[in-house]
């Protein structure tokens, strides 16, 4: 009611359930019909003035087809806006804990400078290549949409932006930034609100990507690694009387079990 009564004259589609993020932008885009553009835009993000109006100028780089502009959070500092995609060795490290030994010694591989919190890639015209940006604010052709096609539905709240521009990759449309645009992205303050099952929600859909695009040997190694560092962690959550040892347990079991056969 609030979103139709701000905007007048959208369309508000109501559910009976919550089958997620990408379900619901499917049926979004199937009920918007043939749009030039798209934007997926996330409820803790907010547009900055100045960003829609570069839209026009953006349309005229052909080689454009999927972009987001640089996220900033409340002070306008730059934020991570894009990734590179995941391999066994860092997911592993980052299981293991040695992403975070190596943090805590100033050293880590997966360490982002100040001021540097965009993954940045090369440069096309006044577009930065990237492998693929943060879904916070993500425009879209509707081209390239039709191409790639929706989003795949198995995914529960995760990767399924990373997912969808694995695919789109594959056809050779890239992912870009445009860093004269911004948004702002209030992650930090929307992660505090988060529930312990985020962890779950996050390897369930890293466990997907893998059974869709990771041959076998890989999505067995990512699993054991899965399985037995989360038990790790449930155990000593449990004997140190701490929360979300239940979450961790299942996450755990995840692993062992997979995410379930690809559609």
């Amino acid at each position: 009611e609030a979103a139709e009564a701000a905007w007048p004259g959208s369309t508000v589609i109501r559910h009976a359930e919550n089958r997620g993020y990408g379900p619901a932008i499917n049926r979004a885009v199937e009920a918007g019909g043939g749009a030039d553009w798209l934007l997926f835009l996330n409820p803790d993000t907010i547009v900055e003035p100045g960003l829609l109006p570069l839209l026009p100028h953006v349309d005229r780089i052909e080689a454009v087809q999927v972009f987001t502009p640089l996220l900033v959070d409340e002070a306008r500092r730059p934020v991570r806006t894009a990734y590179r995609w995941p391999t066994l060795g860092k997911e592993v490290a980052r299981l293991t804990g040695v992403v975070a030994a190596a943090d805590r010694l100033g050293r880590s591989p997966a360490a982002v400078p100040e001021g540097e919190r965009v993954h940045l890639g090369e440069p096309v015209g006044e577009a930065v290549v990237v492998d693929y940006p943060v879904g916070a604010c993500l425009f879209v052709r509707g081209e390239a949409w039709r191409r790639v096609g929706p989003f795949d539905e198995g995914f529960v709240l995760y990767h399924e932006e990373m997912e969808w521009c694995w695919r789109a990759a594959e056809l050779g449309i890239r992912s870009h930034v445009i860093p004269r645009g911004r948004a702002i992205h209030l992650e930090r303050a929307s992660s505090r609100r988060r529930p312990p099952e985020v962890v779950l929600w996050q390897y369930r859909g890293l466990l997907r990507f893998y059974e869709l695009h990771r041959p076998a040997t890989q999505r067995r190694a990512l699993r054991a690694a899965m399985a037995a560092s989360f038990a790790a962690r449930a155990a000593g959550a449990r004997l140190a009387g701490r929360r979300g040892s239940g979450v961790l347990w299942e996450v755990s079991r995840l692993g062992a079990r997979g995410a379930g056969r690809p559609r």
